[in-house]
């Protein structure tokens, strides 16, 4: 089936017993939407990926407009992508989540599949070891992040790309690509401030303290 998730609150849930999705977990080859929820504090220790969303062999779902904050994975704190999945994801503000591997969004990518497709997205403030922002694995060229904001936790990586399968990195344009105190970049990804329209900068957030990730008057991204 392809269910349609709109406008709910989906808190504080634990996907334990081998399952992975602490908030929403999405299998089968079909096209779910998820679209402006709020997706917050939610914990994966079963298979210990996508503590706010898994994608596991999902088709072409669509992730649009959702608040994902503050949930816990070992893979993929907010959401964790893997097999047949060529997710759209939009709009979303992917904040506060952690694990160990893709603070914000982890993903393995097979072969002759496209991946995800990340289009302005504020994934920010994740915390990770491997990729604060996104964590990018598998034959993942064809995925796309555009005009998205990936901005690291202070000395972390925003975007960290493996060598599961292929090194190749996935396409970036119009990105701001952003770590303080830290290389933005991490692993085979290379550094690409500056190509296809990316920049590398603070983008001076208004208040994330308490979810406010519009940009402050004169922050470098606007019009960027």
């Amino acid at each position: 089936g392809s269910p349609l998730i709109v406008g709910n609150s989906i808190v504080g849930n634990r996907a334990g017993c081998g399952a992975g999705g602490g908030g929403i977990s999405i299998g089968g080859a079909a096209k779910a939407e998820v679209r402006d929820n709020l997706i917050e504090d939610n914990t994966a220790s079963g298979t210990k990926t996508g503590g706010g969303i898994l994608l596991w062999a999902a088709g072409t779902p669509l992730i649009q407009g959702n608040v994902i904050r503050g949930n816990r994975a070992q893979e993929g704190g907010g959401i964790w992508i893997v097999n047949y999945s060529d997710a759209e994801i939009v709009g979303n503000i992917i904040s506060g989540n952690s694990a160990d591997r893709g603070g914000g969004v982890s993903w393995l990518v097979l072969r002759d599949r496209r991946g995800p497709r990340l289009v302005g997205n504020t994934i920010a403030g994740n915390d990770a070891v491997e990729g604060s922002a996104i964590a990018a694995d598998g034959f993942d060229v064809g995925a796309e992040l555009v005009d998205n904001l990936l901005i690291a936790k202070s000395g972390q990586q925003a975007l960290w790309c493996g060598e599961f399968y292929d090194p190749s990195p996935p396409a970036l344009r119009h990105n701001d690509v952003y770590s303080r105190d830290a290389a933005p970049y991490g692993e085979f990804c290379g550094d690409a401030t500056g190509f296809d329209g990316n920049i590398s900068v603070d983008p001076l957030f208004n208040c994330p303290e308490i979810g406010d990730f519009r940009p402050a008057a004169g922050s470098p991204v606007i019009d960027a």
